[in-house]
């Protein structure tokens, strides 16, 4: 999971992605081929669906984004 501020979620993810490669990479002993990756920002969602699907099409990466918003204690993954 890698948490970002930007203000739009397209640019949350691109901010992201790097650094989710990187610990998908160090965890290379791990059993999960295609691991889930979260990126959590304040940005809302909108539209974002259809460029997350492009992304595990066709680089096979199971990418997810979450909303959170400043001030409250929780959020859901």
């Amino acid at each position: 999971m890698e948490t970002k501020t930007a203000p739009q979620a397209r640019i949350a993810i691109r901010q992201a992605l790097g650094q989710l490669l990187e610990y998908v990479h160090d965890q290379q002993s791990s059993r999960r081929r295609h691991p889930e990756l979260f990126v959590v920002a304040p940005a809302p969602a909108l539209d974002i669906q259809k460029y997350l699907k492009v992304l595990e099409r066709k680089y096979g990466l199971r990418l997810k984004y979450r909303e959170f918003n400043l001030g409250e204690d929780t959020f859901r993954v």
